[in-house]
């Protein structure tokens, strides 16, 4: 595995390089960090060189240290920036970077070059390969390989998804019939020589990912000619590769698959009567009597403690001996102390052993009882809800992993038909790896495995699919709801009325007008919306005229608009370019102004969008007001993002809990009273400018607790937030276009066409756009960043609901002071 020091991102094996580099977010990271060093370097006076180094792209390794397994980095590439301080050249300093292979010394002038030097230099690639062989025994004595008949690869760790096309091109590269793995070789002339040096070498391990990667590019050294090492493949494009239909047995096959077995059910009803809380150092721990282990109070810790083979055997005695006293008392969270006393967990007191019956039919202890008995119920409605808690996917018994739902769903009607499976006896499950898998033959057996793997083992110590508490941020962004509305209303309302958007915008038409570049251009976003903070980048959408989608075509504009800022490099300075996405677009700044812009340039739905967004925050207030306060609320809680909620998402879900809520007109019903068609990009956008709504403006804290309860008890599983229609819209009826109402007759006719686009109903969130409604605004949200966007959205209504009732009760004693003060004035 390599680290990119930039984005703190792991990569698995050489094969992905090429697809992280390309990334947005490196590039973002990449431009950061340029225009930090170029401030640092513009302020230095020094007349010698500006020389940094400073790492850029590690090797994962594994360390023993006295038998504890450790994690380490090795550096593979540091990056030298060269500058001269008398003769500072116009060019940007990204451009004087060069990339230095620690193994060769060899500088590399750019990341394509990284690329093809991996796969190019055989020294260093015998180097790093004969590194992973010489210290592989330093891992296989420390976790034994299990005999080939239990070996379960499948479960190691989650599978990765398909790797762009290294030429470049956003293409992806799949097998007609199966996944495609690369296998890991065993050379036996590396086992002799590790055998040989095994007192000298250093502890470290290198992961399988990056010996399968070395093995291939030596095999094959040139990495252009890469897709010709997978014979029958087909290439596809990376958007067509995510455009499937969701079929309705798959969605019904959903409930088979989720649902927890009845049998792990009972024996996980029996395991909570055994358990008690008891408290820690500076925290409470449960304590599972049965076996006298305590843990943390977190559903992944107790159901790894009751899968583990010790807490099985002994519920097996429990169920046997069921009528013993000393189990009764155990259920009754009681155990001996010493011979004469006994401890009570339930009322966290000690008494005489000959107390023990009458303090068990006492009224104090059933309370008690019920009330832990109730909490740990909590946690087996997790477990219920199994939907919520996987992400990742494996069928053991073809020994393939999957990252998309609809991929394994896929698999398994090929190659096990669906259809046939009326029960999920065949299914196991991990909250640890929040990873499900079908084995064929011995899925309790395949748990037993499972836990002995190292990623499982990793995952139970480091917790990193475990949904953390509330932060504390939160919690005090939650005490002070209308002082931070306020400060946030009057930055955003200082944003609406800052001049330097339009004079951004007229910088720009100047600058197209002198290279006779024909558009026109029209601000849109958060800007335009009422949503923006002072940071807020600036959305521009040039019109061309027509809605051409064609790749090329979207190049060459892309090209000529990119020239024309050249022209005029020292006022624009060009960040990204994205010609491949959904929206492409260009993401640039303006350098005397510092304002960042994002120019797209294909369709005006986002104008629109923008234009329905602000009549609904015009017309009532209180809608711009929530969404200023729930970005910040996002940003603390770490649920928004490219990866995770957007704005604009949440702009939404805003919008159309006030619909479903308040009753606030539905964007079909605004479509319907305008009645003045407007076809954008295929989608119909006639709303007119204005949205008629007639509800009191409520207050802030009660809307925010009526979304937090609204969003925190939705069924994400079956349901679609649907702003179009003001309602819940079934996932179910976008497998047959006849259920579907007739408000989306446009998508139900795109469906039909060359190009149809799917509605993503195989996501674990889905937000329906109101105008193109194909586009699912949430296709991007894992599964656990779901779980905890619910998770605290319930945990703000506790937090929130609290607050009201601590403020209302302090209103009402400061009233009644206030009376008895002017009671004993009369008086006297």
């Amino acid at each position: 595995m390599f680290k990119c020091s930039f984005c703190n991102e792991i990569i698995h094996g050489v094969l992905l390089l090429q697809q992280h580099f390309t990334k947005c977010k490196h590039e973002e990271n990449m431009v950061k960090l340029v225009q930090i060093k170029k401030e640092e370097y513009n302020s230095s006076n020094n007349a010698k060189d500006y020389l940094e180094l400073f790492e850029f792209l590690s090797i994962i390794s594994w360390k023993n240290d006295n038998g504890t397994l450790q994690a380490t980095e090795q550096p593979v590439l540091y990056i030298k920036i060269r500058r001269r301080a008398h003769t500072k050249p116009n060019c940007s300093i990204r451009e004087q970077f060069k990339y230095v292979c620690f193994i060769c010394h060899c500088a590399l002038q750019s990341t394509k070059n990284i690329i093809t030097h991996f796969g190019d230099k055989q020294v260093h690639l015998h180097q790093l390969e004969s590194t992973l062989h010489k210290y592989n025994l330093v891992y296989r004595d420390m976790y034994p390989a299990p005999s080939p008949k239990m070996e379960h690869n499948t479960l190691e760790c989650p599978k990765i998804e398909p790797p762009t096309d290294v030429s470049g091109n956003s293409r992806i590269l799949v097998r007609q019939a199966d996944n495609f793995e690369i296998k890991t070789s065993n050379d036996s002339k590396y086992e002799c020589e590790s055998n040989k040096s095994e007192e000298s070498a250093p502890r470290f391990f290198m992961s399988p990912e990056v010996s399968a990667d070395i093995n291939v590019l030596i095999r094959n050294p040139q990495l252009e000619n890469l897709s010709k090492l997978v014979p029958d493949e087909i290439s596809i494009n990376a958007l067509d590769y995510y455009n499937q239909i969701y079929k309705k047995r798959f969605l019904e096959f959903e409930e088979i698959m989720f649902i927890c077995k009845k049998e792990a059910l009972e024996k996980i009803k029996l395991s909570i009567k055994v358990y008690a809380q008891v408290s820690g150092q500076n925290l409470n721990l449960y304590l599972c009597l049965l076996c006298n282990v305590q843990h943390a109070c977190n559903v992944h810790e107790f159901f790894d403690h009751i899968r583990s083979t010790e807490h099985v055997r002994h519920l097996e005695m429990l169920k046997k001996h069921a009528g013993d006293e000393k189990f009764e008392q155990l259920q009754e969270l009681m155990t001996y102390s010493t011979s004469t006393r006994t401890r009570c967990y339930a009322c966290n007191m000690t008494l005489p052993t000959a107390m023990i019956t009458t303090h068990m039919l006492s009224l104090l202890h059933k309370i008690k009882r019920v009330q832990l008995l109730v909490q740990m119920e909590n946690m087996v409605e997790e477990l219920k809800a199994l939907w919520y808690s996987i992400q990742y996917f494996a069928c053991v018994t073809c020994n393939f992993r999957y990252k998309r739902k609809i991929d394994f769903m896929e698999h398994l009607q090929r190659h096990t038909s669906i259809e046939y499976i009326s029960d999920n006896s065949n299914f196991g499950f991990c909250i640890t790896c929040a990873t499900l898998w079908y084995d064929r033959k011995t899925p309790t057996m395949t748990y037993s495995i499972h836990r002995q793997k190292r990623t499982h083992q990793y995952l139970e110590n480091t917790k990193d699919f475990a949904i953390t508490p509330l932060p504390p941020t939160v919690q005090k962004l939650l005490k002070n709801i209308d002082e931070t509305v306020a400060k946030l209303f009057k930055e955003a309302e200082n944003v609406l009325n800052d001049p330097r958007p339009i004079q951004l915008k007229t910088e720009l038409e100047h600058a197209f007008k002198t290279y006779n570049l024909p558009v026109e251009m029209c601000i849109f976003g958060s800007r335009i919306t009422g949503l923006a903070l002072p940071n807020s980048d600036i959305d521009l959408y040039l019109n061309f005229g027509d809605e051409n989608t064609d790749l090329n075509v979207i190049k060459r504009r892309s090209k000529r608009i990119q020239n024309c800022l050249r022209t005029n490099s020292d006022n624009w300075e060009i960040e990204l370019t994205l010609e491949r996405s959904r929206t492409p677009l260009i993401k640039l700044r303006h350098r005397l102004i510092g304002l960042h812009c994002d120019l797209s340039f294909t369709n005006g739905l986002s104008v629109e969008n923008s234009k329905l967004i602000k009549s609904f925050n015009t017309a009532y207030p209180p809608c711009q007001k929530l969404i200023l306060f729930l970005k910040k609320w996002m940003s603390l809680s770490g649920l928004s993002g490219s990866k995770a909620i957007t704005n604009y998402a949440l702009t939404w879900l805003v919008i159309f809990y006030l619909q479903v809520q308040y009753r606030i007109p539905s964007v079909a019903d605004l479509i319907k009273s305008h009645n003045e068609s407007k076809i954008v990009s295929g989608w119909e956008t006639g709303v007119g400018s204005t949205v008629p709504i007639h509800i009191p403006e409520l207050p802030i804290d009660e809307l925010l607790l009526g979304f937090f309860r609204y969003y925190g008890e939705f069924d994400y599983m079956h349901c679609i937030v649907c702003p179009l229609l003001g309602k819940v819209c079934y996932k179910e009826s976008f497998t047959e276009q006849t259920s579907l109402p007739e408000a989306m007759t446009l998508y139900v006719s795109q469906m039909s066409s060359a190009k149809a686009e799917y509605f993503r109903i195989d996501s674990s969130m889905c937000v329906q756009d109101p105008f193109d409604l194909a586009h699912n605004l949430t296709k991007a949200v894992p599964t656990l960043m779901l779980k905890r966007f619910k998770q605290y959205c319930n945990e703000s209504v506790t937090v929130l609901h609290y607050n009201i009732t601590l403020s209302t009760s302090q209103k009402r004693a400061s009233s009644s002071s206030k009376k008895a003060k002017k009671m004993r004035s009369g008086e006297t």
